[in-house]
């Protein structure tokens, strides 16, 4: 492969394709805790009349995907699992908003604090995505071309030929550390 001047664009495309799907698992995860938290939300808010609903022919209530709560004095929606949804009798519904506030607990509730901990660990997992973006981006900012880009850290040649649309043979061991941020990104080292 011919020497490429590495231009903002294709360095956005590398580290696109380096992250892409690298979280998705735990951001998954996350949203189906979330999912399963907002059926119990669902459930608290309506005790008893659920079956109820359930037991009502179609159409008589208003069918969401989602149920707001405030939580621990958070509001927040919470969306049911993908595919599920809901009855609400009409004081619950809004036209604007899809559906008022069903359950109010304070901080203390088991159902609050899930929430705080399913949030906190979102937050913390979007941090460290933003870091390795970072990292991965300050990587590539060091080198201007394929070329000794391919030389410092081999183990990306195969995404910067498929993004260039040919190969090439690497020549040199790395002469930068990369095999910390190749652990992160889950990429094998190649044997030179």
């Amino acid at each position: 492969m011919a020497s490429t001047r590495l231009t903002n664009n294709l360095r956005n495309r590398i580290a696109k394709k380096l992250l892409a799907d690298r979280f998705d698992e735990e951001f998954k995860a996350l949203e189906d805790e979330k999912a399963q938290l907002a059926l119990e939300v669902y459930a608290k808010s309506f005790g008893d009349d659920v079956r109820r609903f359930e037991d009502l022919p179609s159409g008589w209530l208003e069918e969401k995907g989602k149920v707001k709560a405030e939580l621990g004095g958070e509001v927040t929606e919470l969306s049911f699992p993908k595919g599920v949804t809901k009855r609400f009798p009409a004081e619950k519904c809004s036209y604007w908003d899809g559906v008022t506030i069903t359950l109010k607990v304070g901080a203390r509730d088991s159902l609050a604090k899930r929430f705080r901990s399913i949030s906190d660990r979102k937050s913390t997992l979007v941090s460290k995505k933003d870091q390795l973006e970072a990292e991965v981006r300050g990587a590539l900012w060091s080198f201007n071309t394929t070329k000794k880009l391919i030389e410092e850290w081999p183990e990306i040649e195969s995404i910067v030929s498929e993004l260039l649309g040919s190969s090439h043979t690497p020549t040199n061991l790395p002469a930068v550390r990369v095999d910390v941020l190749n652990s992160k990104l889950g990429l094998e080292a190649v044997a030179v």
